[in-house]
């Protein structure tokens, strides 16, 4: 057919209201010259036209939205049938909306952005709102397309907001809380493809107020004034209904896959402060296994749909990260509320019967390790996620408790290791850079390698000890794959973050006894106990494969008995050994043990030592017959290798 036989044919099928021939169409249309570009925006705006077409045709055209209006697009939005012809549209839109050539947005913008700066504020009451009423005139529709139009640009005001006038910056505060109540309290009888829409926009600009308020926290006097005022009236108002909004009405919770909403929502949730989430107050949403546990309703409210989302299959990866922010915030909660039985026992000095333990639905997911496809996480991986967040701020004593719950489980089970192992099995061969294991990457478009190389590296940051373990595991091949691997690329990074950190907390504790000197090009750390006039110095020198391999510690130069040199070396040996903690962690540790020492303080007699290598602690659980005092971690384990509890120094029955 001839391109004349073809328009007059698409013509006629435009007069009938009839589809024209999808064969013609896919043929013609994309071919056409500039001259013939009138043929493309007939089709078009020809309301029988595909819509498979349609999005197809769009791209091609010169000015792609100079001959339709946001109208129309949202009338073959409402009326396309197809989920996933709707979601293509509904892109048109959006890229509708954002083009500021657009001479529909180009009209509305002058009258509605520009006159902020003069105090001209705009008089419509609905700019900020959903309106769910619908009409014979469409009115409701016309309003929520300028709602999303004015949002859009809305947003551009933010990172100016020190220019405005007083009276627009109180318009732009309430705008924002009047928004983001709007789709918060929103009652929806079904899915509405505006709502989602106008949710997104004004997410979009409480990004950008949560992004500007960062930036210019530590600005000019003006600027303070501005983000004192968001921390203290709009932040607060708002969090609360965005998190309500994220875990029940985005529709999220259900796996409803509107892109363009979620990448903006989870974005949002990620930003939030994770000390927010355990004081929210959400509508209730129980959980019969967190029930039985226990649990606070306050805490299932929150809990539980985060957790849906996480262990679910249908979410994408933006969301289910924003639920591991959240998850991260709950995890000491939920570790305090399942142990408290341990914590009244050690109170209590007995040891005997005190088991710390992961919380039970966190230890049952760890095991669901199964993906969907090879661009997803699976659950097990993304609560590990949410704990080795944790366990990355936790102090000494804290961090040992954990290591205890963690060795409990991978004894049992082995979860730990295989856990690990996916997750290693996820690096890439050759990482783009540095940075992949030291930033965090954006949820939205995550990149799978970014995501799992940072994972890995925060992983060996807060547990080398389990990750050491691990790799001894492994078999003489893969083992020497893993230390290449960490040698090459995670050791280099990792030796200087602990150094830094280490010349950091030296620096700040500003002890007198102990001075520390870090060389970063040797990898070496010099240690100097000083005692009056003598000093003794103790040299900790990093291996290329750190942490996979431990240091090397000797002494420089020494002073008191050999016995006792040795006895302290060994110790810091077996803490960087077997427990989680820093380089600085093990020298303080060192250092407290001789100034224990020099002061009387009384030695544990089960690992000869005043400073318990576990979690700090100095003896004090006492034996009532004979009144030795044992550190609790060296009683728990005394007590495990024994069928009776006895007192190591008096064999009597432990009371």
């Amino acid at each position: 057919m001839s391109l004349d036989g073809f328009k007059d044919t698409f013509k006629m099928n435009m007069i009938n209201k009839l589809p024209a021939s999808s064969a013609l169409l896919e043929r013609f249309l994309p071919t056409l010259d500039n001259d013939d570009k009138a043929t493309q925006n007939e089709f078009l705006s020809c309301p029988a036209s595909p819509t498979s077409l349609f999005v197809k045709i769009l791209p091609c055209c010169d000015k792609k939205f100079g001959f339709i209006s946001a109208e129309y697009l949202a009338n073959r939005i409402g009326s396309e049938q197809n989920l996933e012809m709707k979601m293509e549209l509904v892109k048109a839109f959006i890229e509708y909306i954002e083009d500021p050539s657009t001479s529909e947005v180009e009209a509305y913008i002058p009258k509605n952005i520009t006159s902020f700066v003069s105090s001209d504020l705009p008089q419509e009451s609905n700019l900020f709102s959903f309106v769910q009423e619908r009409s014979p005139g469409r009115e409701a529709e016309k309003c929520n397309i300028k709602t999303c139009i004015f949002l859009r640009q809305f947003a551009s005001l933010i990172p100016k907001f020190n220019e405005l006038s007083a009276d627009s910056r109180d318009f732009v505060n309430c705008g924002v809380v009047t928004a983001i109540d709007a789709i918060s309290s929103a009652e929806l009888e079904e899915e509405d493809w505006m709502y989602d829409l106008i949710a997104m926009f004004v997410t979009r600009v409480y990004n950008e107020l949560i992004m500007q308020s960062r930036k210019h926290a530590e600005g000019s006097e003006e600027w303070q004034s501005i983000c004192n005022e968001w921390n203290e009236f709009i932040f607060p108002t708002c969090n609360p209904s965005i998190v309500k909004y994220f875990l029940s009405k985005s529709g999220v919770e259900t796996g409803r896959k509107v892109s363009y909403l979620t990448s903006e929502i989870a974005r949002t949730i990620c930003l939030l402060p994770k000390e927010l989430f355990p004081e929210l107050i959400l509508d209730q949403c129980l959980d019969p296994v967190l029930d039985q546990l226990g649990y606070p309703e306050q805490l299932q409210n929150i809990l539980n749909p985060a957790l849906k989302i996480i262990s679910g299959s249908a979410s994408p990866p933006d969301v289910q990260l924003a639920s591991v922010h959240i998850l991260t915030s709950m995890i000491p909660a939920m570790f305090e509320h399942e142990n408290k039985e341990y914590f009244a026992l050690e109170k209590k000095g007995d040891v005997r019967k005190a088991t710390f333990m992961l919380p039970y639905i966190l230890k049952n997911l760890l095991n669901n390790r199964s993906e969907r496809n090879e661009k997803s996480i699976s659950p097990g991986v993304l609560v590990w996620d949410a704990l080795v967040d944790y366990a990355l701020l936790l102090d000494v004593e804290s961090k040992f408790l954990f290591g205890r719950a963690l060795e409990a489980v991978n004894h049992l089970d082995g979860t730990l290791k295989l856990l690990l192992t996916c997750i290693y099995a996820k690096l890439p061969d050759v990482p783009r850079s540095e940075a992949m294991f030291t930033d965090k990457p954006p949820v939205e478009n995550l990149d799978f390698d970014h995501y799992f190389c940072n994972l890995f590296y925060r992983t060996i940051s807060a547990v080398p000890a389990d990750v050491r373990d691990w790799a001894l595991g492994l078999n003489k091949k893969h083992y020497n794959i893993v230390s290449t691997f960490n040698k090459q690329y995670i050791s280099p990074v990792l030796c200087r973050k602990e150094l830094r950190n280490l010349a950091e907390a030296a620096a700040e504790e500003k002890s007198e006894t102990l001075k520390i000197k870090v060389m970063p090009v040797i990898r070496q750390v010099s240690a100097e106990y000083k005692l009056e006039d003598s000093s003794m110095v103790l040299l900790m020198t990093l291996p290329e494969d750190y942490p996979l391999s431990l240091p090397k510690v000797e002494y420089e130069r020494q002073m008191l008995s050999p016995e006792m040199r040795k006895k302290w070396l060994l110790r810091l040996v077996a803490f960087m050994t077997h427990q989680n903690g820093t380089m600085w962690d093990g020298l303080n540790q060192w250092r407290r043990s001789i100034d224990d020492h020099m002061n009387g303080v009384e030695e544990c007699i089960i690992c000869f030592s005043t400073v318990s290598a576990d979690n700090f602690q100095l003896p004090k659980i006492r034996c009532k017959p004979c009144s030795k005092k044992f550190h609790g971690s060296c009683l728990y384990k005394w007590f495990e290798s024994r069928d009776t509890p006895t007192c190591p120094h008096c064999r009597a029955e432990f009371l």
